[in-house]
């Protein structure tokens, strides 16, 4: 199993590399906004499978996910206004709404006495849709915001490399986390860290994913480019634990919230790691920590 983890892990890895290097190839964005709409839009779904959230709350969180991620890339290329984003929010909240309203109607047909029904089902699944949308989309949709970074005469002289290279520097020092408390975790963790929502997380593991991710920050810091403009050595070790923090947040999180709805995965799709939900966990926090700190430091 130890082994088998590592070679699905590396595919992973390649499967990502090999996306973003035709995208360098072809000066192009759009394997990133598949690729990442794939991923979004699987995690969203599993999360609300997690609950059981009926299929039409999960029809209408796919198209609020699909809109807000196009609207983004739209923005970017200058087909839509800014303010778009905005009216897309606007607009979600009330097909949520209006879609909540059309099942009360129906269950109230149905059941009659509403009272006798499941009086907060509806409020409950929409809250559900609202909150995976506001936590999920919108938090990793800050992938691709910082894909298309462009750092000027600070990076390659070339968008598409700069946005690749943060964009990688982002999953390599939040995966870190995953990887090194995986790795030291299962060879000196002995000491739980919070056993009441991930007993397989140790305290020793911990400490090797922070060490981790502290690494790969140092590295991108003195050796990539654009990272190398924005971030000196030093100073990236603390932004590398930073990170790493808010990637096991991310992934507590996560298993908090599969305690809750009584599963061990949000799917058994990739073996050994479980669903898209489970992959991406740990960049939902991560992804907007790194985005904005970067962009402020890029001014």
């Amino acid at each position: 199993m130890y082994r088998v983890r590592i070679a699905i892990g590396t595919l992973l890895l390649s499967l990502i590399g090999a996306v973003l290097w035709l995208d360098l190839r072809l000066e192009t964005d759009i394997g990133t906004l598949l690729v990442l709409g794939l991923v979004v839009l699987g995690s969203f779904d599993e999360f609300l499978c997690m609950f059981k959230v009926r299929r039409g709350f999960r029809v209408l969180g796919a198209l609020l996910a699909m809109t807000s991620l196009f609207g983004i890339w739209g923005v970017e290329h200058a087909r839509f206004e800014a303010w778009s984003l905005q009216a897309t929010l606007f607009f979600g909240i009330f097909c949520l709404l209006f879609w909540s309203m059309r099942e009360y109607t129906l269950e109230k047909a149905t059941v009659g006495n509403h009272e006798q029904g499941d009086k907060f089902g509806i409020v409950g699944e929409s809250a559900l849709v609202a909150l995976g949308w506001l936590y999920l989309v919108l938090g990793l949709s800050h992938l691709l915001l910082l894909r298309f970074m462009d750092m000027g005469e600070r990076g390659f002289g070339r968008p598409e490399a700069d946005g690749i290279a943060l964009l990688l520097f982002l999953i390599l020092v939040a995966k870190g986390a995953d990887i090194g408390g995986y790795l030291v975790g299962k060879r000196f963790g002995r000491k739980k860290l919070i056993p009441s929502i991930s007993p397989g997380k140790s305290v020793e593991g911990t400490l090797g994913g922070l060490f981790l991710s502290a690494f790969f920050a140092f590295c991108f810091a003195r050796w990539v480019p654009p990272v190398t403009a924005l971030l000196e050595p030093v100073p990236a070790v603390g932004f590398g634990v930073l990170v790493g923090l808010s990637s096991l947040i991310g992934d507590l999180t996560e298993s908090f919230l599969k305690r809750k709805a009584g599963i061990k995965d949000s799917k058994t799709l990739i073996p050994e790691f479980g669903g898209f939900f489970d992959l991406t966990d740990s960049l939902t926090f991560a992804a907007p920590l790194v985005y904005y700190s970067l962009r402020g430091l890029s001014t």
